[in-house]
Formats: structure tokens, sequence, C-alpha cells
């Protein structure tokens, strides 16, 4: 089982810590805001295109890519604090 070790005192890492994180947040949160909102202007011109077992690119991309985009974000997320920013600030659970 792993065990947690101490959090740092110091409230200069925790702010670096939180400052981090937030701008983190700030990059996957416009990505995924990007991902769903830049793609209906073309919508149209995508039907076009289809893909799969012959769904219009502009229906799949409004109903399907901004969830999906969103949901590999949110692993992205979680293994970027777990594996990346926690170890750096001290923040991580030992491992046994």
């Amino acid at each position: 089982m792993a065990t947690r070790t101490p959090p740092p005192t110091n409230r200069s890492v925790l702010q670096r810590h939180w400052r981090e994180n937030l701008t983190l947040i700030a990059i996957l949160l416009l990505i995924w805001a990007a991902a769903s909102l830049l793609h209906p202007p073309f919508a149209k011109a995508l039907n076009s295109i289809t893909i799969l077992t012959g769904f219009p690119l502009g229906y799949w991309l409004a109903s399907q890519a901004g969830i999906t985009v969103f949901v590999i974000l949110i692993f992205f997320y979680a293994l970027y604090m777990n594996n990346v920013l926690d170890r750096k600030y001290g923040l991580h659970d030992e491992e046994e």
C-alpha cells in the first residue's frame, strides 16, 4: 500500500505548485474549448466528408469530438499531476 509523504510546509513551494496547476488547467481548458467550438462554422463544408459508417464529419465533430477530447484531457491531467507535477513539488505518494 502506498504511503503519503508529508506535504511541504514551505508556502512558496505550495504557491508555485498551485500556479503551475492553474496554468495547466487553463491550457487544457483552451484546448477543449478549441476542440468544441472552432468546428461549427465549418460544419457544412465538413459534412461533405463521411467517416466510419457514412456519418458526415461535421455531425460527428459536433456530437462526439468535444466529449472525446474532454475525456482524453482528463486522463492526461490526472497522469501529469501524479507523475510530473506532484513529484516535482514533493506531493506524491510513496510506493512500497
